[in-house]
């Protein structure tokens, strides 16, 4: 099996593993103890998961400056200069005023873009990593879109633990941390499964 396809399933089987265990928690979290363990809500980012979502997207910024140092293009570079920097505030919502409103709207715009350059520069990529590459993307446009619209944006005129705790909400959790964890992952894995690639291969 080529070193690129061994990256690939490497990092689907991880990433499945890791997104199963991160839903189970939240599972957990809610069914047993009321939303009580904040360890295991992936709902803010100093949860287990929470915090492995920030790394994931830290990860797919060294994983995209990696395969810019291989093909030499100021893309790549820049794109792993715009996903690295998107990260910092993610980490300080809830520690740094500054960065409170720090959410969707925010991003949208400037991941838009990423998402975009990444979807044309990878057009040309063997199948399997274009595969990987654009899930990923597929992944977190869906985990941002929950996020805009999930069941807390139908929740005028009904209370915050109404909303937070109900099987609706959590199940919405699940799927929209778990895909934007999924989503860096799965980004990650296909800029590595280039770099394993032998360099006359690579762009």
């Amino acid at each position: 099996m080529p070193r690129s396809a061994r990256v690939i399933a490497a990092g689907l089987i991880l990433t499945v593993a890791v997104v199963v265990a991160q839903s189970a928690a939240q599972w957990i979290d809610f069914h047993f103890f009321d939303m009580g363990l904040r360890v295991l809500d992936s709902d803010h980012h100093r949860s287990v998961f929470g915090a492995l979502s920030l790394v994931a997207e830290a990860g797919a910024a060294v994983a995209i400056g990696l395969r810019a140092t291989r093909g030499r293009r100021l893309a790549w570079f820049i794109l792993a200069a715009v996903v690295g920097v998107l990260t910092v505030p993610r980490a300080l919502m809830g520690l740094e005023v500054a960065f409170e409103r720090y959410d969707v709207p925010v991003l949208v715009a400037p991941l838009t873009v990423v998402f975009a350059v990444l979807f044309v520069l990878t057009f040309r990529d063997p199948g399997g990593v274009r595969f990987i590459v654009w899930g990923s993307l597929g992944l977190l446009a869906c985990s941002f879109a929950l996020h805009a619209v999930g069941p807390q944006a139908d929740s005028a005129g009904t209370t915050a633990y109404a909303v937070t705790h109900s099987w609706a909400y959590q199940a919405a959790g699940m799927l929209k941390h778990g895909s934007e964890l999924a989503g860096w992952m799965l980004l990650a894995t296909g800029m590595a499964a280039v770099v394993s690639l032998p360099r006359r291969g690579t762009t």
